[in-house]
C-alpha cells in the first residue's frame, strides 16, 4: 500500500484512470514504490528472459487530482509538484533492475513520457497520430514499429531506424 500515490488526504491509494479502466499509480518518490517496481520487473519480466523494458502509460495523466499525495522521501508532496519526476524515476528503476539482473549488459529502456534528463535512462517513444505518422522524412521515433501505427513505413523510412 505504501508503494502507491495516495488520495489528497494521504490515507488510501489514489485510484485514477487508465486507458483500460480504474487503477493505482506507483509512487516513485517512495523507496517502497521503487523497491516494489524493481522487484516486480525482475520477477515478472527479467526472470523470463526479457532484456529490455518498455514503460507505457507513464505520463501519470490519470492522476487527475493534483492534490494527490506523494511520499517525496518522507517529506510529502503533491502530484502538482512531483508529476514531472515520476516517469523519469520509472525509467531509472528499469535501468537499475536491468543492470542488477544482467550485470555487464547495457540496459535498454523505452519510455512513453519523460522530462528533462530522461535521456540518461531511456529513449522516449511518442505515439504518432494517423495524420502525421509518416508525413515527413525525419522522425523523432527511434524505436521500430510496434503494431500501433496506422500503416507500415516505406523502406526508406524503415531504414532510418537502423541508422
Amino acid at each position: 500500500a505504501d508503494a502507491f500515490v495516495k488520495d489528497p488526504e494521504g490515507k488510501e491509494a489514489y485510484v485514477g484512470r487508465w486507458w483500460g479502466g480504474a487503477g493505482r499509480f506507483v509512487d516513485f518518490t517512495s523507496s517502497r514504490g521503487r523497491e516494489t517496481w524493481a522487484k516486480l520487473q525482475k520477477e515478472a519480466l527479467l526472470s523470463k528472459g526479457i532484456h529490455t523494458i518498455w514503460n507505457d502509460n507513464c505520463e501519470y495523466d490519470g492522476v487527475e487530482d493534483r492534490n494527490a499525495r506523494c511520499d517525496k522521501e518522507g517529506m510529502g508532496g503533491t502530484m502538482a509538484e512531483l508529476k514531472i519526476i515520476q516517469s523519469n524515476m520509472m525509467a531509472l528503476m528499469a535501468c537499475d533492475a536491468l543492470r542488477d539482473f544482467y550485470p555487464g549488459e547495457r540496459p535498454y529502456v523505452t519510455n512513453r513520457a519523460g522530462y528533462a534528463g530522461i535521456q540518461r535512462y531511456a529513449q522516449v517513444w511518442g505515439v504518432p497520430s494517423p495524420t502525421t505518422c509518416w508525413s515527413s522524412d525525419s522522425t523523432t521515433v527511434s524505436s521500430p514499429p510496434s503494431g500501433q501505427f496506422p500503416s507500415p513505413p516505406s523502406s526508406h523510412r524503415s531504414s532510418r531506424w537502423g541508422s
